[in-house]
């Protein structure tokens, strides 16, 4: 196909499976995430076995500027995205009066702000081109509010919203917006949010591969898992008690 697929919090779970799924259809990847070293082995492992082309740049996307930096990084090397995957994710389990204001501060940025901007630099960039698509990844929990974990679940609602209003505003110039809304992934997420890893998690390869399938057909909505398809029509205020009452159990510990 020979596009450029650009993937944020590429290091592992979801990010990582999506690069396998693309690299499979023969697609080129510019990968990006915190740690290099594990960009370089990712990055090694794909091309060596899905023989595409594949570069990185490590980068944390908490810190100011970091997507005109990313976007920049791409200008100088006449990188032209094709496909823009927002994976990159923060969170975080616990009363929400308790959170550091550096954590509600990283949060905020990495799960909205640096999602909005790489929409709009890089869909500026589709919309002179008249094609592109954008990936974003949002959650089962942008349909809920989400007691003890509060501000994530407001953070992932923040995605689903822009990524839909996107989806009609971009169309025009030829650029589709899939949002995708997974439930519970195996992945370290849970846990370096603060909370054990659902025993009814998907895996990433799953999540990702039903993503591109989706693209590929078209969408603009994802839910893997037909639990989840079903969880998302729970009247809120019946869901918001079942969050409260999951979050409550999975978390490793929540004041009382």
């Amino acid at each position: 196909m020979d596009r450029n697929v650009l993937i944020t919090g590429a290091t592992g779970g979801i990010g990582r499976a999506f690069a396998c799924a693309f690299a499979k259809q023969g697609d080129n990847l510019i990968l990006t995430g915190r740690k290099e070293e594990q960009l370089k082995r990712i990055a090694n492992k794909i091309c060596e076995k899905y023989r595409v082309h594949v570069q990185y740049i490590p980068l944390d996307l908490s810190q100011k500027n970091a997507e005109e930096q990313l976007w920049m990084w791409c200008e100088k090397r006449k990188i032209k995205v094709d496909i823009l995957v927002n994976n990159a994710g923060y969170g975080y389990v616990g009363a929400f009066l308790k959170e550091q204001l550096e954590e509600i501060d990283c949060m905020s940025k990495v799960n909205m702000i640096a999602m909005g901007k790489l929409c709009w630099l890089f869909g500026n960039d589709m919309k002179g081109r008249k094609k592109g698509a954008v990936i974003n990844v949002a959650s089962t929990g942008a349909y809920h509010p989400g007691p003890y974990t509060a501000l994530y679940y407001a953070t992932k609602a923040f995605v689903l919203s822009l990524s839909e209003a996107l989806e009609v505003e971009l169309k025009p110039y030829g650029i589709q917006v899939l949002t995708i809304c997974p439930g519970a992934v195996k992945t370290g997420f849970s846990k370096r949010a603060g909370r054990r890893e659902n025993v009814f998690a998907m895996s990433p390869k799953r999540v990702a591969m039903d993503a591109v399938e989706a693209l590929e057909h078209g969408k603009n909505r994802m839910i893997s898992g037909m639990f989840y398809k079903i969880f998302i029509h729970i009247p809120r205020k019946i869901g918001r008690y079942l969050v409260c009452w999951q979050q409550k159990n999975m978390a490793f510990h929540i004041d009382k």
